[in-house]
């Protein structure tokens, strides 16, 4: 792989134009002697633990390994993106279960070129599950408080939300929005690929502001979360 790919992958927020080529190839040393095949196994390593310290798939390295040094291959845009190469300006979402005094959540949180992106789905103690999303308000707070079109977006349905809204409220820049959930959107939620959330005027407008398509791979965690919920549930009862 070259220096210039490398530095490439090295990016936060990774971009790629409709004209613009990105090419792999297998890197080779000068001779073949023993010194240069073990420093060859060294660098193998150390390139495959960069490209997953910064989000990407080391299905990159096979490609690049299938290709002579004397050649170049050409990574189509869709690849790219499969891998994780070209991101968009959107950083890997990770899933987590954490805790609060008053129960547990699943929080999905990815850092982007628009600031912060954070799902939540929270477990309260007293209560039933509510979804949490906060994300970074830029310049428009005001006006993001005066939307009404609420709506989660779990793969490419986008469900309306309004009626189950708890709380909108600003903090510190953030816009933190609160809703109750319904087994059906739970439901929902927990089959998804993606999840996400947008907030319009109006359902239909040109403009919106939230996030669409975070990878969501914590079907299991929720559902870990739904069984202590319900089981908790039962023995208050």
């Amino acid at each position: 792989m070259s220096a210039a790919a490398i530095a490439y992958l090295g990016g936060q927020h990774r971009f790629i134009d409709l004209n613009s080529l990105f090419g792999v190839h297998r890197f080779s040393l000068a001779s073949g002697d023993k010194d240069n095949v073990d420093y060859a196994q060294m660098l193998s390593a150390t390139v495959i633990e960069y490209i997953q310290s910064m989000g990407i798939s080391t299905e990159l390295f096979a490609l690049a390994a299938d290709v002579p040094a004397d050649d170049i291959l050409i990574v189509p845009h869709e690849t790219l993106r499969r891998l994780r190469v070209v991101n968009d300006g959107q950083g890997a979402t990770i899933w987590t279960i954490e805790a609060l005094k008053e129960g547990l959540y699943l929080k999905g949180a990815r850092e982007t070129v628009y600031g912060i992106q954070k799902f939540l789905v929270v477990f309260p103690s007293e209560g039933d599950p509510y979804l949490h999303v906060i994300f970074d308000g830029g310049e428009l707070v005001e006006q993001i408080m005066d939307m009404g079109a609420d709506r989660i977006a779990i793969n490419d349905e986008f469900i309306d939300l309004s009626s189950l809204r708890i709380s909108r409220l600003i903090d510190n820049g953030n816009i933190n929005c609160i809703y109750k959930l319904n087994s059906e959107i739970m439901s929902k939620i927990q089959k998804a690929q993606t999840v996400g959330y947008v907030l319009q005027h109006s359902e239909g407008a040109a403009v919106y502001v939230g996030f669409e398509s975070m990878p969501f791979d914590a079907g299991l965690k929720l559902q870990g979360l739904l069984e202590v919920f319900h089981r908790s549930d039962r023995l208050t009862k």
